[in-house]
C-alpha cells in the first residue's frame, strides 16, 4: 500500500530471498515494469510505460506500434 500511494508508477524493484514474497509484492505493485532480484535492464522488444501519471500509453514492442496503427474493414460485393 505504501509503494502504491503515489501519483506515479513507472517502474519498481523487488529484492528478497523469499520467492513467494517477491511474486506477491510484484503482482500488487501498480507499476508498468517490475524487476525481481534483477538488474534494471530494458528490452526494446517489450512494452515500456507506466501506470497512473507515469504514462499516456505504451512504447516499444508491438504495444508501442499499436498507437500508430488503424484498423480498416473493407467489404466488397462481387
Amino acid at each position: 500500500a505504501l509503494a502504491n500511494d503515489s501519483d506515479f508508477g513507472l517502474v519498481a524493484s523487488v529484492v528478497s530471498r523469499n520467492p513467494e514474497a517477491t511474486e506477491r509484492v510484484a503482482n500488487a505493485l501498480q507499476a508498468g515494469l517490475v524487476w525481481i532480484n534483477a538488474p534494471q535492464v530494458i528490452f526494446p522488444q517489450t512494452a515500456w510505460g507506466g501506470y497512473k501519471q507515469s504514462s499516456i500509453g505504451r512504447e516499444l514492442g508491438p504495444w508501442g506500434l499499436a498507437a500508430f496503427q488503424e484498423i480498416k474493414h473493407v467489404i466488397k460485393s462481387i
